[in-house]
């Protein structure tokens, strides 16, 4: 049985962009030991950054592709309320995703976006352990979609899959899409290496 991830478009994401997704979780090791507190709100801050252009980006190109749009563009209140309460405020920038015009990129940039829940899940248990942080107190971006993480990633999936296979000749805008996020993502976050 062929699964949503072993599928067209989430075959070719996850194969064609491994390299620049491998140099973004170089960049912030956020397992070192030397990750500090101070490097967590930096990273919040940072995705902050990320989400803040994210969401009118999203708005205007992905409401006719995503049906549940408005559930994934949360992000960003979970982001302001976890710096709110660890005593913190937002980045005064915003990404500037300008460049992104179409929906096949957008796509591209939420394959980026969404699959940071499903490592989210696992961050969120280093950070808890190392912060004394949770979804309720500091942690609440990382928990994502807490237990439904797993069912959303499978949705917007899906929903992906259906949208390219239905444009085929959109595959390669949606990779670009997808490369031009994680390297966007990098240039908003901190570096932190061993």
């Amino acid at each position: 049985m062929t699964t949503v991830q072993d599928a067209g478009i989430l075959r070719r994401l996850r194969n064609e962009t491994a390299d620049v997704h491998g140099r973004l979780e170089q960049k912030i090791d956020v397992l070192s030991p030397r990750f500090s507190f101070q490097n967590y709100v930096q990273l919040l801050q940072g995705f902050y950054a990320v989400h803040a252009g994210w969401n009118d980006c999203a708005h205007g190109l992905l409401s006719s592709a995503v049906s549940d749009l408005a559930e994934r563009l949360q992000h960003l209140e979970r982001i302001e309320s976890d710096l709110e309460r660890l005593g913190h405020k937002p980045a005064l920038v915003a990404l500037d995703f300008s460049r992104v015009r179409t929906t096949a990129a957008a796509l591209g940039c939420m394959y980026v976006l969404e699959g940071s829940t499903l490592g989210g899940q696992i961050l969120s248990r280093t950070f808890a352990a190392r912060f004394d942080i949770d979804a309720l107190c500091g942690g609440a971006y990382f928990h994502g979609y807490g237990p439904r993480t797993g069912l959303m990633w499978r949705r917007f999936g899906e929903q992906l899959e259906s949208w390219s296979a239905a444009r085929p000749d959109t595959a390669d805008e949606i990779v670009r899409g997808a490369e031009w996020m994680f390297a966007a993502t990098g240039s908003c976050l901190p570096a932190v290496r061993q």
